[in-house]
C-alpha cells in the first residue's frame, strides 16, 4: 500500500511518474490476485490527475450452488485525487474501484444451475442430477387438484372482491376514530338539550324569544293555554 502513495517531490524533475506491475496488497475483505498499472499526471498544487488500469482475479462465492470461483477484474483508473499533506494516496481510490466492481449476485457460470435440494450435488446444465425426475407419487397425488385447477380446470381458487391495500384500509379507520360527537347545549326557556344556535326543537325559544310556536295539546287544562297565547302576544 505503501507503494501507491506518491510524493510531490516526484515530480520535482519531470511531470509524470511510471508506475509498472504493481501488486495490489490493500483489504477487501476477499482474496484477490491484482496488478495496477498506473501514470500520474501533475495538474496543480491540490490534485493530481490519475489514468491507468488493474487486471486480475477476485475469488467470490457463487450465489447459485455456493462454490468459490475467481472473478475476472479489468478497471481502468481515470480519476483527480486530491493531495493531503504532500502526498496522494493511489490506494485508496484502488480501493473504492474494487469494491464498486464486485458483483452484487456471483454466477460461476451461466450453466450452473445450483445445488439439488434432495442430494446436494452442484448441478451444472450438461452435467445434474435426476432427482426431479424421482418425485414420489404421493406428493403429485396431494397436489393434483391444484395442478388441474392452474392447468385449465373448471374448478378456481377463490380471490377476494375487492382487495383493499393496507395503506387505504388504515387511512379509513383514522378518519373514522377521528369523529367527535356534535357539541350540545341547554334551552335557557326549558332546559333541554338542544344543538348550539338551532331553534329549541321542544318549546320553539331561542335566544329568550319564542321563534316557533307549538300547538298545545288538548289533553291540557285552560290555564297552560292562557298562559301559552301570553307568551305569543309577547
Amino acid at each position: 500500500m505503501r507503494e501507491l502513495i506518491l510524493s510531490l517531490s516526484d515530480f520535482l524533475k519531470t511531470d509524470t511518474v511510471e508506475v509498472k506491475d504493481h501488486k495490489y496488497n490493500g483489504n477487501i475483505g476477499l482474496s484477490f490476485d491484482i496488478f495496477i498499472s498506473f501514470r500520474a499526471l501533475k495538474f496543480s498544487e491540490e490534485s493530481i490527475y490519475v489514468s491507468g488500469i488493474m487486471e486480475g482475479f477476485v475469488e467470490v462465492e457463487c450465489s447459485r450452488c455456493l462454490s468459490l470461483y475467481k472473478h475476472h477484474i479489468e478497471i481502468p483508473i481515470n480519476t483527480n485525487i486530491e493531495v493531503d499533506n504532500w502526498q496522494i494516496d493511489v490506494g485508496e481510490e484502488v480501493r473504492q474501484l474494487l469494491l464498486l466492481e464486485m458483483p452484487m449476485k456471483p454466477i460461476c457460470n451461466q450453466d450452473c444451475l445450483g445445488i439439488c435440494k434432495t442430494c446436494g450435488r452442484h448441478n451444472k446444465k450438461n452435467n445434474s442430477c435426476n432427482c426431479c425426475d424421482s418425485i414420489d407419487e404421493s406428493v403429485k397425488e396431494r397436489w393434483k387438484e391444484l395442478l388441474n385447477n392452474n392447468s385449465g380446470g373448471s374448478k378456481k381458487m377463490p380471490n377476494p372482491k375487492r382487495k383493499h391495500t393496507p395503506h387505504r384500509r388504515d387511512c379509513r379507520r383514522s378518519a373514522n376514530s377521528k369523529l367527535d360527537a356534535p357539541n350540545a347545549s341547554k334551552c335557557s326557556n326549558c332546559a333541554a338539550v338542544k344543538m348550539p344556535h338551532k331553534v329549541c326543537p321542544e318549546c320553539g325559544f331561542y335566544n329568550g324569544r319564542l321563534i316557533v310556536a307549538k300547538k298545545v295539546k288538548k289533553a291540557k287544562n285552560a290555564e297552560s293555554e292562557e298562559q301559552s297565547r301570553q307568551e305569543v302576544e309577547k
